[in-house]
């Protein structure tokens, strides 16, 4: 899950927890796992979402969603890719007015998913279109 921190992102993240049991991979930047972790609980809690009972499913992923491989390692990117079987994308970057650095990380994500539709994933969904 991308955007876990972010207001879309905690309901999605918090429905995902409620409905199954699953430990679900959520991207955040942070400067080590405990403080990823800290972030989507937090996130969780500003919303009055939070569950004690959540917490053994949230792994939180430390990377950046603008980056390559959102900024992890290859080995570390195909580790991931091999253990999660559905990309829910919810992160975005808000903000009044675009610049043309913005519009690359953008398509740094674009390019990303091409790849992975071409080659992982036997029937993607394009959500964006949906929401």
């Amino acid at each position: 899950l991308t955007g876990a921190t972010g207001f879309l992102g905690a309901f999605l993240l918090a429905e995902l927890l409620q409905q199954s049991r699953v430990c679900i991979y959520c991207l955040v930047r942070a400067n080590d796992v405990s403080g990823g972790y800290k972030r989507l609980k937090s996130a969780l809690e500003e919303y009055s979402l939070w569950k004690a009972e959540y917490e053994p499913y949230i792994i939180p992923v430390l990377g950046n969603l603008a980056l390559p491989l959102f900024g992890l390692s290859s080995d570390d990117f195909t580790i991931l890719a091999e253990s999660v079987s559905i990309i829910i994308h919810s992160g975005s970057l808000v903000q009044k007015a675009a610049t043309s650095s913005c519009l690359w990380e953008f398509q740094v994500l674009v390019s990303w998913c091409r790849c992975t539709e071409e080659t992982t994933i036997p029937h993607p969904q394009c959500t964006h279109l949906l929401l």
